[in-house]
């Protein structure tokens, strides 16, 4: 899922760059640039910040070596994103069944 489905969610976003994810993809007119797809990370426990941006840049080191592997077998991975939902007073300690509500 790339669309914000709550509030809490296209406010974050529009709080980090001035517009909405959903926004952005809707907006899109320009055939020739890919449209953002990918995952949503979204934490949910927050009692060792010194790990979380380790793990951030591990998962992209990861998704980059995937990436060159992509490329090479043919195919193109443009648009691809990965977009961390980080609230604390909302998100913490929630369960995946929970955030999908």
């Amino acid at each position: 899922m790339i669309s914000p489905d709550s509030e809490s969610e296209v406010e974050h976003d529009e709080a980090n760059d001035g517009h909405s994810l959903q926004s952005r993809v809707e907006n899109s007119s320009n055939p020739n640039e890919p449209n953002p797809w990918g995952f949503v990370v979204y934490r949910t426990v927050y009692d060792n910040d010194d790990r979380w941006a380790p793990f951030k840049t591990r998962l992209e080191d990861i998704i980059d070596g995937e990436s060159e592997s992509i490329r090479s077998e043919g195919a193109d991975p443009l648009g691809f994103t990965l977009k961390y939902v980080e609230d604390k007073a909302t998100l913490e300690n929630l369960t995946s069944q929970q955030i999908r509500l």
